[in-house]
């Protein structure tokens, strides 16, 4: 039966993303390795997180997932903070405003995770849910008020990279975790412009990066 990756918590930034993902690759958190039955669907709750990897053709870990399904009706996605948030349907205008903001929000953020010494070399999909509601978030802990969590060093984001990453078709759309020691943990952000992406070809070809070297942010 899949558990919550975290519970009680709210994700207030990338870098909390970052960290949540961090400490699910050093195995601190658990990974949801199987979709929502019923009944977990029906128990989701305000600070529920779940960290899922994507299944696809090449996916042979028994550890991935087709696709994310909750069983709750979602209104279009909404860009906010480099994350997407979705918000519960068949909001009535006229309801009352403790009503309103007692509907669930999920919030979702992804990434490509390189996991070192994978035979492979192939990056995976890996995607973060987290839900809450605006009358109970301020009541939410914070990624780092968790001590365990707050502790991890994630591997440092390179800024210049982050002016510079975007989407292009020879290399996958890309923000740094830690870039060059290993190789292998380069990030991407996007959505992208052709501009940034011809800046982020040439630095990859002065790096000597390949496809492989490439691990992708996706916002």
């Amino acid at each position: 039966m899949p558990v919550p990756t975290l519970k009680g918590v709210t994700v207030n930034s990338v870098h909390s993303a970052l960290v949540i993902f961090y400490a699910v690759s050093l195995k601190r958190l658990p990974k949801v390795e199987q979709r929502l039955n019923v009944d977990e669907r029906e128990s989701l709750t305000t600070g529920d997180v779940y960290v899922w990897e994507e299944r696809d053709l090449l996916s042979d870990t028994g550890e991935s997932i087709e696709r994310w399904t909750d069983g709750i009706k979602w209104g279009s996605s909404r860009v906010r903070n480099e994350f997407l948030f979705y918000y519960e349907r068949d909001h009535n205008p006229k309801e009352p405003q403790s009503v309103q903001e007692g509907r669930l929000i999920k919030q979702t953020f992804s990434v490509y995770f390189h996991p070192p010494g994978d035979p492979r070399n192939r990056p995976r999909k890996w995607h973060m849910v987290a839900y809450y509601s605006q009358a109970t978030v301020d009541g939410l802990l914070k990624v780092e008020n968790i001590s365990e969590l707050a502790a991890l060093q994630v591997p440092e984001v390179q800024p210049w990279l982050l002016l510079h990453a975007t989407e292009f078709p020879q290399f996958p759309s890309c923000l740094t975790l830690g870039a060059q020691e290993p190789r292998g943990h380069v990030v991407v952000l996007e959505p992208l412009t052709p501009m940034r992406a011809h800046l982020l070809g040439l630095w990859a070809s002065l790096e000597h990066l390949t496809r492989t070297d490439i691990v992708v942010v996706t916002l």
